[in-house]
């Protein structure tokens, strides 16, 4: 039984289901627990949508790492979580920042500008940061990109491991279904947004965040350069709402 679960494992079209279906149980077994949780807690915390968020992230991590540990045949550095190779920060930081950037720029006004206008639909909802700074850099900039992180480039890329030799513009199989996987966890955006044309211009963006961090994760074989591109990647985006707010 054991063979013929390797030899299926092996199957790239197999293998890219299973990890799907991983992923999307993870995510929602962390919402679930993020929802039990909200009944334990005091009204004013469990009513409060940035704290039950950093919750949610915090059980997706733990929920990760919890079957890094179950599962045979690895070890937790297997999934990324040590030192990197030798890498170039100043490089990678100069890719996070343009590509951030350029994502603002073009697609920005081509989704909730062109695209919003052509087909008329209304912008409604969005990210709330509560009024607070602090809560941006601690639950955005760097717990979000942290828990993310164990969880999309950790668990999952890491179970995509064996796809490197199917390659499209010059990119890895296992690469580009890590950031594809990243970025439909955005749809999630929906909960806060009904502009489709809101949640398709996250989405896009964090698909090509992923597809940065996912190539680092490749390339060193840790996810803390996939760690610092999202915490760059977050800060660059945030700075059209500081600089209006």
């Amino acid at each position: 039984m054991s063979r013929i679960m390797k030899e299926l494992w092996q199957k790239p079209v197999l293998r890219i289901i299973c990890v799907s279906l991983i992923a999307w149980t993870v995510f929602h077994a962390a919402g679930v627990l993020k929802n039990f949780s909200g009944t334990l807690l005091p009204d004013w915390l469990s009513a409060d949508a940035n704290s039950m968020g950093a919750i949610f992230k915090t059980f997706l991590a733990l929920l990760s790492i919890l079957i890094m540990l179950i599962l045979p045949g690895r070890k937790l550095p297997d999934y990324g979580l040590c030192l990197p190779q030798r890498i170039n920060y100043l490089k990678l930081a100069g890719i996070t920042i343009a590509a951030t950037i350029g994502g603002l720029l073009i697609l920005a006004p081509l989704y909730m500008g062109i695209l919003s206008h052509l087909f008329k639909v209304k912008m409604q909802g969005g990210f709330d940061m509560g009024g607070s700074f602090w809560i941006m850099i601690i639950g955005v900039w760097f717990w979000s990109s942290i828990t993310e992180e164990i969880y999309n480039r950790g668990l999952l890329q890491t179970l995509l491991q064996g796809l490197e030799k199917y390659r499209f513009l010059s990119l890895s199989l296992t690469v580009w279904i890590s950031a594809l996987l990243f970025g439909a966890a955005h749809f999630s955006v929906f909960k806060i947004s009904s502009s489709p044309f809101f949640v398709m211009f996250i989405v896009s963006n964090t698909t090509i965040l992923g597809l940065i961090a996912a190539r680092y994760r490749e390339k060193t074989g840790s996810i803390l350069p996939a760690i610092f591109a999202h915490i760059l990647a977050n800060i660059a985006g945030s700075l059209p709402s500081i600089l209006m707010g």
